[in-house]
């Protein structure tokens, strides 16, 4: 057939019905394609997060160590990593159960989340141990860091369902890497 402007003849004639069936089968086939690659990001979320927590699991926290530690090194840079332990964490679970062990671990999470910076490396390094990675701070400014989270733990809690309130008690060390 000729081509007008515009407009492309088929050399065959386009049956209504044919047209709109691989149109809803193409939808389709895209509609798939995004799912997959949004449950390939779920996936990859999950292979480098902590589930309970959402933040990053040892693994990962350990490869974005080792990067901003050659990073400092490079660039002359200050790194410190701060240490977070749960005072008492066998004890919660024993006399609360795990299911309020692992919301304290939450709440830990969360406090820790709140006092850090966006670009802070913060993870759960194993059972009720966080690691922050803090570019950039010297020494002295991760102990206020690492203040900052305790005196926030101290003063929050976890309200049980019966009206019982769990106290939240962390420890805390710091390391640093920094040149004058």
């Amino acid at each position: 057939g000729k081509a007008m402007a515009g407009v492309i003849a088929f050399p065959f004639p386009i049956r209504e019905a044919e047209l709109k069936a691989r149109i809803t089968v193409g939808e389709r086939i895209l509609k798939l394609e995004e799912n997959l690659v949004q449950a390939n990001k779920r996936l990859e979320h999950h292979v480098l997060y902590d589930m309970l927590t959402d933040l990053m699991d040892r693994r990962a926290l350990y490869k974005l160590a080792q990067g901003e530690i050659e990073r400092a090194r490079r660039s002359s840079a200050s790194l410190s990593i701060v240490f977070l332990d749960i005072d008492g964490f066998r004890t919660i679970n024993e006399e609360h159960g795990t299911l309020v062990g692992d919301e304290v671990l939450k709440t830990v999470a969360n406090l820790i989340r709140e006092k850090s910076r966006p670009y802070d490396g913060i993870g759960r390094w194993a059972g009720d141990r966080f690691v922050i990675v803090l570019p950039g701070v010297a020494g002295a400014d991760a102990e206020n860091v690492a203040e900052r989270i305790l005196k926030s733990a101290a003063s929050s809690g976890l309200t049980l369902p019966d009206g019982r309130s769990v106290r939240i008690r962390l420890s805390a060390w710091a390391a640093a890497l920094y040149r004058v």
